[in-house]
């Protein structure tokens, strides 16, 4: 499968994300670069749809979070957390790990994207 994303990069766009925004396209996704490999946590505030998560270190899949729900009216946003230590999250529309069979320990690689 061949996703197109949206890279996370800088503090800013980290802290943002998908944030208010109504949805993802189709095969479509934002990849979070954090740099330093540690336990980060993400949060579901301000989201207006479920996504699933990828958590990734070194390429390789780390732990998968899926159907994560937004916030509902009232409801405190959902926090996320991988079981290890992680570099990278793709954050992709809920139900899309799995249609495309993503799995832990699954090694993946982004066209275009040198590592830094």
């Amino acid at each position: 499968y061949e996703i197109i994303v949206e890279i996370a990069d800088t503090p800013e766009k980290i802290f943002y994300g998908l944030s208010g925004r109504n949805s993802l396209g189709n095969g479509t996704g934002m990849l979070f670069i954090l740099g330093k490999s540690e336990i980060h946590n993400f949060w579901m505030k301000d989201m207006k749809f479920d996504l699933d998560f990828v958590f990734i270190n070194d390429f390789k899949v780390i732990d998968i979070k899926e159907n994560v729900p937004f916030p509902k009216t009232g409801e405190s946003p959902v926090t996320v957390i991988a079981k290890e230590k992680f570099d990278k999250v793709l954050e992709i529309n809920a139900g899309e790990i799995k249609r495309m069979g993503i799995k832990i320990g699954q090694d993946l690689r982004f066209k275009n994207y040198e590592y830094r």
